[in-house]
């Protein structure tokens, strides 16, 4: 990565942190509305502290836990992403590992300078 890039990574920190959030809310939103053939995709969000409305909307409180999931769907070729540092994509594809998802189904996304090979 460049010293651009990492600069151009850094200056956006301060605006992801007050507004990533609703950013990821809009984005989905938009992204469903746009492209119908998306209803049968299930999202699961976790915010450390959700508030009320937000618990009403389905929105689980905590860090992402998979086994916080109760019915984390299981058909036949469902593929699974996960977006975040380093040691949470870890952590989570361990845990779908752990339930038995094969590894081509996993993709993820890492935030950050480095890059993450699982699969």
């Amino acid at each position: 990565m460049t010293d651009e890039q990492k600069q151009w990574i850094t200056s956006t920190v301060p605006f992801l942190k007050e507004h990533g959030v609703l950013l990821t809310k809009h984005f989905y939103q938009d992204m469903f509305e746009h492209n119908p053939e998306l209803k049968n995709i299930n999202q699961y969000v976790f915010y450390n502290l959700p508030t009320t409305s937000e618990r009403q909307e389905g929105i689980l409180e905590g860090f992402l836990d998979i086994n916080k999931i109760a019915s984390l769907p299981q058909f036949p070729g469902t593929r699974y992403y996960v977006c975040g540092p380093s040691a949470f994509i870890q952590k989570q594809f361990q845990d779908l590992l752990a339930k038995g998802i094969e590894k081509r189904f996993i993709h993820f996304e890492e935030f950050g300078p480095g890059l993450l090979q699982l699969n």
